[in-house]
């Protein structure tokens, strides 16, 4: 039975039918003395086409692509499947059993956890079958991610660039199948702890998704990243898609590499907005107080530093100083987006 750290599994990752298995996670503390952690993986095989990893649930209290992964379990058609599918939809179990963000057994955040390591704790366990095990068998993947309860998040995909230039540019090309309404654009060459970096350092295309987020699932943030799940199978090959072509306008790209986009709250207090998520904004405009409540009456007001969209948003009104109240995000053009390794 292969095996990394605490993880064993005994999967047929080759033959071609529906399988839904689990990588076995050994820990033992005060709620697991004598038990395993199931991480649920299903493999869907017909055909010769390529292998696609899709992977929720990174941080555990992210629940859009988690509802999108199972519903695409529930009602695929194997007949039509061209190729394999390898679908991980509660990547970080230990975290999405507990709803939040980082692991319950370590406190690891996965995100932050590659390329993992066999010895360091369950969190790094799980990067490393992903960085050893699972991104050797694959040719393209997507890992969705939402905004948490804290903040919402445009209807997103999110694209971190490499220093291949051809890599890069099939992943914008990725990106602008998914056609999620923006795309965020990170520079990835130097984050080495993220799940993105180590799938480009193996020449395999990877792009992640932000769908919202904060108040809770929507129907919009869900099927924004079902038709995108839908439109990057169908371009693949691995699950044509015959229903009708909808017209799907282009992505719009907002950067995210070069400067600090995000805007601190200066000290403890209630954030009151001043302007509303999405809106389009100018340097020096004002965009929020901060009430201090030790001193009624009296309150900081903070401007933006920059032009751009307000992107991701919090909307939890108590702050403590450094929480970021916005992320306000310039658009460039796909020409700027591709150059970015050139």
């Amino acid at each position: 039975m292969p095996s990394y750290g605490p993880i064993s599994w005994d999967i047929d990752f080759e033959s071609p039918g529906v399988r839904h298995d689990r990588l076995k996670l050994l820990h033992s503390n005060d709620a697991h003395a004598y038990s395993e952690i199931p991480i649920p993986v299903s493999v869907l095989k017909n055909g010769d086409g390529p292998t696609v990893l899709l992977t929720a649930g990174n941080h555990g209290n992210e629940y859009e692509g988690q509802i999108i992964l199972r519903n695409l379990l529930a009602g695929i058609n194997l007949q039509k499947l061209n190729g394999r599918l390898i679908v991980l939809p509660a990547f970080n179990a230990p975290a999405v059993r507990a709803d939040q963000r980082i692991s319950p057994l370590d406190g690891g955040n996965l995100n932050r956890a590659f390329p993992g390591a066999p010895d360091q704790g369950p969190t790094k366990a799980i990067a490393g079958v992903i960085t050893k095990h699972l991104l050797p068998m694959v040719d393209y993947a997507i890992d969705f991610h939402s905004g948490d309860r804290s903040s919402r998040y445009q209807l997103s995909g999110f694209l971190c660039s490499c220093d291949n230039p051809a890599l890069h540019a099939r992943n914008v090309e990725f990106a602008s199948v998914f056609a999620a309404p923006f795309t965020y654009v990170v520079d990835g060459t130097g984050w080495k702890v993220g799940y993105d970096p180590h799938a480009h350092d193996q020449g395999v295309p990877l792009i992640s998704t932000e769908l919202g987020g904060g108040a809770g699932v929507t129907a919009v943030s869900v099927e924004t990243g079902r038709r995108g799940l839908r439109r990057v199978l169908d371009w693949l090959g691995v699950y044509p898609d015959d229903s009708p072509q909808e017209s799907v306008p282009e992505t719009r790209w907002l950067k995210f590499w070069g400067f600090d986009p995000n805007i601190p709250t200066p000290t403890d207090g209630l954030f009151e907005p001043l302007v509303s998520f999405g809106d389009t904004v100018k340097a020096g405009q004002p965009a929020a107080r901060v009430h201090i409540p030790w001193k009624p009456g009296t309150f900081e007001t903070v401007v933006f530093p920059h032009d751009g969209i307000v992107s991701i948003m919090r909307l939890r009104a108590a702050v403590r100083a450094g929480d970021y109240m916005f992320s306000v995000l310039p658009e460039v053009d796909r020409d700027t987006v591709l150059a970015m390794t050139a």
